[in-house]
């Protein structure tokens, strides 16, 4: 299957998931799969090792997640004032070394990409409450803990990235 193909295909599954939450206020699981496809998109990432490893998705082709093993988590923000929005579990026995955080719109649009390493992850669990220690973070927290890697506004924000430095560590 082409690309165009693929990106056509993932326009309709985004238009789908919208109607479909305004039509049944349900959702569809899809957001896993869009901020797969997005997050190779948007940053350029390579699909990760073959055979598969559990808990990579991705391998970093530049900027300062080159050659870096990545796993991606999506979320969709329906509600921006909701202050209980989890990401998924994040499993620390996996062998990931960036976990990026793909945002969404109730469009199923992305509106932001936050990144952080593995030691961050590891440093905010340490500190944290018995329900971070098992893995669940808040959405509110991650950001706390990440870098802001891509906006719908600006693109790229590798810049902050490397001034920071906090995912080239």
């Amino acid at each position: 299957m082409n690309t165009i193909a693929v990106d056509a295909l993932m326009n309709q599954t985004r238009q789908l998931a919208a109607l479909y939450r305004q039509t049944t206020g349900q959702t569809l699981p899809v957001s896993a799969e869009l901020g797969r496809y997005d997050a190779a998109c948007l940053l350029g990432l390579q699909p990760g090792p073959k055979p598969p490893i559990a808990g990579v998705d991705f391998i970093g082709c530049e900027g300062p997640y080159h050659c870096k093993s990545i796993q991606v988590k999506s979320r969709v923000i329906f509600n921006e004032n909701s202050n209980s929005a989890r990401i998924g579990q994040l499993n620390l026995a996996m062998p990931w070394e960036i976990v990026l955080l793909v945002l969404y719109d109730e469009n199923y649009q992305p509106f932001a990409i936050y990144g952080a390493t593995k030691e961050e992850v590891v440093e905010a669990i340490a500190k944290a409450t018995a329900r971070l220690k098992r893995g669940a973070m808040s959405l509110a927290k991650f950001k706390v803990i990440s870098q802001l890697v891509w906006t719908q506004e600006n693109g790229l924000e590798w810049d902050e990235i490397w001034t920071n430095g906090r995912a080239s560590r």
